[in-house]
């Protein structure tokens, strides 16, 4: 008899190398882009905002075997750090005190991450980064400002208001739960004034990143 030898299918595939080859630099008016640029294939479900300071925000890239030919580099007011971890890549940015106040981050084309930071100081015209958070009137008055909007599969339909000064600091915050139209007022104190930023936002479940941002420059009365 005849022994037949069969091939029986692995039960876990090879992870693919993954290589980060350069970062580039991009200042978009609103935020900051940074580029990390791979040779392989990177998938979304493997990068993780970890920390944000007022100085320093960080990420991982959760792949096994990845590697990198660059240690960083600089450009538009950010340092860029790449360094081996136990089991994947940390990215970490440096910068002023203050200068941003949030991180996005999504994957193109399989092969970059494009991680904005978010600019602290009021935007030159409103900004609206995804269709299911939306502000549709913004009013303020001496220690408030009322806001109106949209709201349409938000995670858990929640998210927050926002309230900040000339120099980003945050002057006011509220929470809210959608979905639907949505209406809500925001104290805040200020000495003098001046122009700042209300924000509607949402974050991530998974790791605090911001989901959608929509933003619009406000006039502050004193309060």
């Amino acid at each position: 008899m005849t022994a037949a030898i069969v091939a029986l299918p692995s039960l876990a595939r090879a992870t693919s190398p993954l290589t980060a080859t350069g970062v580039r630099f991009g200042d978009h008016g609103t935020y900051v882009r940074v580029v990390v640029d791979f040779k392989g294939t990177l998938a979304a479900r493997e990068v993780e905002a970890r920390t944000f300071s007022k100085t320093m925000a960080t990420m991982s890239v959760n792949h096994t075997g990845v590697t990198t030919l660059t240690g960083g580099g600089s450009g538009d007011s950010v340092r860029v750090t790449l360094q081996p971890a136990t089991q994947g890549l940390q990215i970490a940015m440096s910068f002023a005190p203050r200068k941003f106040k949030y991180l996005a981050y999504t994957v193109v084309t399989r092969n970059r991450l494009a991680i904005d930071l978010w600019k602290s100081a009021p935007p030159a015209r409103p900004t609206q980064t995804c269709s299911e958070l939306t502000l549709h009137r913004v009013h303020a008055t001496p220690g408030v400002v009322a806001a109106s909007g949209t709201e349409h599969r938000i995670f858990e339909n929640q998210f927050q208001v926002v309230v900040r000064g000339a120099r980003g600091t945050v002057l006011g915050r509220r929470h809210v739960y959608g979905p639907g139209l949505w209406s809500k007022t925001v104290s805040y104190h200020a000495s003098h004034r001046q122009t700042g930023t209300f924000e509607a936002v949402a974050f991530s479940a998974k790791d605090g990143a911001v989901e959608c941002l929509a933003q619009t420059r406000v006039t502050l009365p004193p309060s």
